[in-house]
């Protein structure tokens, strides 16, 4: 892991790790991969940043992002976009699991998993 969070270092570095092993598939937005850049740059410059996610692509894919994604997610009525657009990118991804750090997922967005 490149920048320890103490609460949330071992569950993702467990996950990573399985993910580095081949032993499942990871997936994230270029959303998410762009917000860990902006996370990371403070610590370690953005060339270090930018090196980690080139690091972590090679066992993360990105899922898909597009109008579609973005269109069904802003046609539900819903305040949490964000949530939608990484629900409906895992959907187009065909994930089975949709890993989040959120207290209280809403049970509506894991409605298909």
């Amino acid at each position: 892991m490149y920048y320890q969070r103490e609460k949330f270092f071992e569950a993702s570095s467990n996950i990573l790790s399985l993910g580095a092993e081949h032993k499942i598939t990871l997936y994230a937005t270029a959303l998410t991969m762009a917000n860990c850049i902006y996370i990371l740059r403070k610590p370690l410059g953005y060339e270090g940043a930018v090196a980690c996610i080139n690091a972590l692509k090679e066992y993360i894919h990105i899922s898909p992002l597009t109008q579609s994604e973005f269109d069904k997610a802003f046609s539900e009525s819903s305040l949490d976009v964000e949530d939608l657009l990484q629900y409906y990118s895992a959907k187009a991804a065909e994930c089975e699991v949709v890993i989040t750090r959120n207290g209280k997922p809403r049970l509506s967005l894991l409605r298909e998993f």
